[in-house]
This record gives structure tokens, C-alpha cells and sequence, in this order.
């Protein structure tokens, strides 16, 4: 024990597959989030403990004072929002306090908990917190235990069906038969340090107008709620306003005004914090806008309005979990390794070299020597076939070794390789109907369609696609008329 106090000390780790949690939708919708990791201890010799134990834990809580001097009251409340523990040495708590000898070198011992989808996010706000955290005790006997820490953050996201909240916002009013205004933002949500174009455009109605400025104002709502009471802070947060926008140009003569004013959203926490709505702790923000006018007789009047945006962490914006991939990136294959490209290339040139088309007497003869040798006609007619896999840029295709296959008669158009699907391994199911004297019907027989009874989104591995033999399949493509035919075998 005092040598392994003097030499390297013992060292604890808590690895989690990713810090951020992020939860989809509201509390009341979302489906919850796993979180996954695992607790190393390194040990340069044996050590003696009495447990090691993991705890997950989260706390939301509120503080602020009211008042002065002696009148000055104090609001402090604490609420635990969920915990869990893990007991690795030993097993359970129920076993009595007793020392364990750990040999030396790395011990690891794996966690998972599902995260309950209406849990608070994490906020750090200046009158109030929600943190969750990891901490990972080793107790030891006669000794400072070894204690490591890590936080965890949760972050919640809109769902994709919020579509609303992305759409473009317009205000457009009439005022006093002064002017014709509309002012638009691109969206109602904005990420940290994203910019907020305000797009003013104004239509004079009065002669000898004249506007003074434009201005836009983020503004930030916090409120804190205790059993007995409730606070509200208000802040501005950013303020951009540009003077005499248009260069004192008198307007009234028909002309259209546009301006856009940038208003830029701080990067981080305490500068603004994000949107937030629980028990204890609320959270929102307005944009105020404010137009500033000069009449003829040099009266001064102001249009004041204000919308309510969604201030979100940068996590949820880098997120991929609400961006759907492009048309064309869906068809995509996904690449494949340099020795599997040059294997499939070796096999098309053999495929090619096999399926060569012959014309005059080179068909004749071919015509004899199938009637003469009709199975080793078909066999090898059958592996010209070529089975290709759609690539990005070219097709290449493998060869087909499959005494059957399933073919659709409406559809006999061969297509470019590119487009035709990749081939199927033959099922154990398929493999014991052909020894039991099961043949599969031929290509010119077969009345079903090749894609019946076939999981298309189920794609298989390239060493399952190299080694077993793949299913021949017709290269043409069904169309969409049958698409609505529900699945079956063809016999």
C-alpha cells in the first residue's frame, strides 16, 4: 500500500459514448435516450478496497435574494431530478463492508441507463441550474478514497414535424395611413452565435416622411419559481439600430424602402441562455422591433412590435438527428475497400470476356452446341449473368452462379447496370427445396415478380456478397403501378 501511495498512482476513468444527450421533442413526446460507457481503473499493483460503485445523478435548483439590509429575504430551493446506482465490487450492497484485494492492471465494468425523455435540460442560468453527472467512487480502507467525476449534459431538440417553426415569418400592417410596413425574419429559430437578418421594407403613404432609424432588440425572460414564490429577470441581450437608414431621403413618392438590420446571437452562456420550460425554471425570448419616424411638420412617432423566438445550443444545430439526406445521396453505395474494388473489377472483365454476344456463324454454332449440351448450355449461360451493384460513379457487376432465378414477365427492358439491384443471398430455406428435388422455376417461366418476398432494405455484407452465391435476378426495374401488390414467394 505505501508503495503504490509513492510510485503511480491508480487511475480512474468514466468513458460515456458521447457527453451530450440529446432528446427529441417535447417532455410530454419524447421517446428518452440510452446512455452508455463504461468505469476503468488502471492499478500499477494489487490494491486492497472495500467497493466501487458508479452513481448517475440529477439536480435542478433556484436561488435568489429580495430586499435590502435587514428586510432582505433569501428563496432556495433544490429538487432531485433522477438517480441511479451501479455496484461493481462488490456485486451487491447487501454483502457486508469486508476488503477485496483488485489484482493489478485495468479493470473495466460497462453501465447503461435509459434517460426518461421528460427530464429538464441542462442549463446553467444565473438565478438557477439543472446538472447531471457521473461519479465513480474506489473506497478504500485507512485511505482517501479515489473519486472520479464527469458531467453530462442534456440537450433537448424540436422535432422534424415542428416544421412551423423553421418557416420564414412576415409582419405587414398599415399604420395611420402613414406608411405600408412589413418586416421578416427567415425563421423563428436560431442556434448560439447565428445572425438574425431583419428585413425591413417600407411603402410610404404620406408626403415629406422620413425615417429616423431601425432598430432591433433581443430581449431575454428568466423566470424562477419556488414552492412560495416566483421571480422574473429581464435583460437585453444585443441591440443593433442603424441611423437614418436611407440617407434622409424624403419618401412619399411611391418609392419602396428595403433594410436589413443583423442582430447577432451570442455564442455562449451568461451572455444568453436557451430556451427553457419546467417546474422551477423558465426561459424565453423576444425580438422587438422598432421603427422610428419623422413626419413634415417634424413630429417624431415610433412602430413598435415584437415577436417570441427559440434561442437553441450549437449541439442541437450540428446535430444530424433532423437533417434528412439529399435524393441523391440516398442511392449511394457505400464505399467500398481499394482489394474489394479490384476483386469486383477482375470479375466484371471475366463476366465480360464470358458474356461476349456472338453474330453469324458464331451464333449458329453456339445454337448447335446448346442442343447438343442443353445443362452445360444453360449452366453456363447462367453464370454470364451478371449481378450489378450501383456504385456512384460506374456499376460493377458479379457474376451469377444460381441455377434459378426470378424474372418479371411485363417487364423484359434490360437497363443500364447502374440502375439494377443488388442481388439477394439464396435463403437455408431455398437451399433444402432444392436437395429435397425442389427446382426453381427458369426465367421464362417464372410468373411472379423478382422483387416478391424479398427484403430490398436489408442489404448484404460484401464478404456474405464474395463468398455465398447470390440469386439471379432480372435487370429490369417493376413498375410502379405493381409496387402496391403486397409481398409474396413465387413458386
Amino acid at each position: 500500500m505505501i508503495n503504490n501511495i509513492r510510485g503511480r498512482p491508480a487511475q480512474l476513468q468514466i468513458n460515456v459514448i458521447d457527453d451530450s444527450i440529446l432528446l427529441h421533442g417535447q417532455a410530454d413526446e419524447s421517446a428518452g435516450k440510452l446512455l452508455q460507457g463504461s468505469v476503468i481503473l488502471d492499478l500499477p499493483e494489487p490494491m486492497k478496497v472495500r467497493a466501487v460503485h458508479l452513481k448517475f445523478s440529477g439536480k435542478m435548483n433556484v436561488s435568489w435574494s429580495e430586499g435590502i439590509g435587514h428586510h432582505q429575504h433569501y428563496h432556495k430551493q433544490e429538487r432531485s431530478l433522477i438517480s441511479h446506482k451501479w455496484q461493481y465490487v462488490p456485486m451487491t450492497e447487501m454483502t457486508p463492508k469486508k476488503t477485496y484485494t483488485l489484482a493489478s492492471g485495468q479493470h473495466k465494468w460497462f453501465f447503461e441507463l435509459p434517460i426518461p425523455g421528460n427530464l429538464p435540460q441542462s442549463l446553467e442560468a444565473e438565478g438557477g441550474r439543472v446538472s447531471y453527472r457521473l461519479k465513480a467512487v474506489v473506497e478504500r480502507p485507512f485511505i482517501q478514497n479515489i473519486v472520479k467525476k464527469r458531467p453530462i449534459r442534456i440537450v433537448r431538440c424540436i422535432l422534424p414535424s415542428e416544421y412551423q417553426l423553421s418557416q420564414t415569418l412576415e409582419i405587414h400592417n398599415t399604420w395611420s395611413d402613414k406608411m405600408e410596413y412589413a418586416i421578416t425574419l427567415p425563421s423563428k429559430i436560431y442556434a448560439h452565435g447565428e445572425t438574425i437578418p431583419i428585413s425591413f421594407d417600407i411603402r410610404p403613404i404620406a408626403n415629406n416622411l422620413r425615417v429616423r432609424s431601425l432598430s432591433g432588440t433581443l430581449k431575454e425572460y428568466c423566470t424562477y419559481t419556488t414552492t412560495e414564490r416566483s421571480k422574473t429577470d429581464t435583460r437585453v441581450v444585443r441591440m443593433e439600430k442603424k441611423d437614418k437608414p436611407f440617407l434622409a431621403v424624403a419618401l412619399g413618392d411611391g418609392n419602396e424602402w428595403k433594410k436589413v438590420v443583423k442582430v447577432i446571437v451570442p455564442e455562449r452562456a451568461p451572455f444568453i441562455f436557451c430556451d427553457a420550460d419546467n417546474e422551477m425554471i423558465r426561459i424565453r425570448h423576444k425580438l422587438k422591433f422598432v421603427i422610428s419616424l419623422e413626419n413634415a411638420d417634424g413630429h417624431t412617432s415610433e412602430l413598435r412590435c415584437s415577436v417570441p423566438i427559440i434561442v437553441i445550443d450549437t449541439v442541437v444545430q450540428r446535430s444530424e438527428g433532423n437533417i434528412l439526406p439529399a435524393y441523391d445521396e440516398t442511392w449511394r453505395s457505400v464505399p467500398y475497400d481499394r482489394a474489394v474494388w479490384d476483386a469486383l473489377r477482375t470479375r466484371t472483365s471475366v463476366s465480360a470476356e464470358g458474356s461476349a454476344p456472338t453474330t453469324g456463324a458464331a451464333a449458329s454454332s453456339s445454337s448447335s452446341d446448346q442442343q447438343q449440351h442443353p445443362t452445360q448450355s444453360l449452366q453456363s449461360q447462367q453464370q454470364r449473368e451478371p449481378i450489378t451493384i450501383a456504385g456512384r460513379t460506374r456499376a460493377v457487376s458479379i457474376s451469377s452462379t444460381t441455377k434459378g432465378g426470378l424474372h418479371d414477365d411485363d417487364n423484359d427492358v434490360t437497363l443500364p447496370e447502374r440502375t439494377t439491384p443488388m442481388g439477394v443471398p439464396r435463403s437455408s430455406n431455398d437451399h433444402n427445396n432444392n436437395s429435397a428435388g425442389y427446382q426453381p422455376r427458369s426465367v421464362e417461366s417464372s410468373n411472379g415478380l423478382w422483387w416478391h418476398g424479398m427484403e430490398l432494405s436489408r442489404v448484404p455484407s460484401y464478404r456474405t456478397a464474395a463468398q455465398q452465391e447470390p440469386a439471379s435476378l432480372s435487370s429490369s426495374l417493376p413498375p410502379y403501378d405493381s409496387l402496391s401488390v403486397s409481398p409474396r414467394w413465387t413458386r
